[in-house]
């Protein structure tokens, strides 16, 4: 501009910028890390071996208590019948006849 004989200098002029608010990083909540409990399954012993319901356990060996049906009730345990008290029982009835306490066994 001129003001008389005088030029005087031109103000600089920035250039203008809209305001713009300054950008601020919001921290971004993680959701937290939640770990799974380890389960320790609890050990489970092998099933015990069970014979199968044919085959009777005989008793390793039938006390020798003077029973005086001791020959009969041996006898019966060879055949497969443990029940020990079951067989005196059987025995007692029969006056130690092993037929017909076999007989009665098999009809229960």
């Amino acid at each position: 501009e001129v003001a008389g004989d005088q030029v005087l200098p031109q103000e600089e002029k920035e250039p203008f910028v809209p305001f713009e608010e300054p950008v601020v990083e919001q921290p971004v909540a993680e959701e937290p890390v939640v770990e799974e409990p380890v389960v320790q399954e609890p050990e489970v012993p092998e099933p015990a071996l069970v014979a199968p319901p044919f085959e009777v356990a005989l008793p390793a060996e039938v006390p020798e208590l003077e029973y005086h049906y001791q020959d009969a009730l041996n006898a019966l345990v060879a055949m497969g019948f443990g029940n020990v008290e079951l067989n005196k029982f059987v025995l007692d009835e029969h006056k130690g006849n092993v037929e017909q306490a076999l007989e009665a066994i098999l009809r229960l």
